[in-house]
């Protein structure tokens, strides 16, 4: 998985964007109570974070796409992360679009009841990032 960008939308859309999720949390709430009867649902807003949008053609991603390619024999399969994660902070916060998550897994299986990481994905994200440190250093 993959996420790049940087915040570049304007307050008026990050406000409409804050109203759209508050109100699809409110249905997601209420869905959930009229399929479990007797149960009541909540959420709270805990952070009005910007959206970052994501970039495809970036040096790092065509960096790791090249390693993954190299490593695996197999074309990287990178998505846009629909998370909030340390990479979208660094790319608000520092205006850098060179940003990207990148690492082992399933979101499939991620934060949930029974959670792992098959050790044959740790490998290949070591293999790869050794392969990007040899390959790129500090450039990418």
């Amino acid at each position: 998985m993959h996420h790049l960008g940087r915040c570049a939308l304007s307050a008026a859309h990050n406000a409409r964007r804050c109203r759209e999720d508050r109100r699809a949390g409110h249905h997601n709430c209420t869905t959930a109570e009229k399929q479990a009867l007797g149960v009541k649902g909540n959420y709270t807003v805990t952070s009005d974070r910007s959206a970052i949008p994501s970039h495809t053609d970036t040096p790092l991603r065509a960096a790791v796409k090249e390693a993954t390619k190299k490593v695996t024999g197999k074309p990287a399969d990178l998505t846009i992360f629909t998370g909030y994660n340390d990479s979208a902070v660094a790319a608000g916060k520092t205006g850098n679009i060179n940003c990207a998550s990148y690492g082992p897994g399933s979101l499939e299986i991620a934060h949930r009841p029974n959670e792992f990481v098959p050790l044959k994905d740790i490998e290949r994200v070591h293999a790869v990032f050794r392969e990007l440190l040899l390959t790129q250093g500090w450039n990418a």
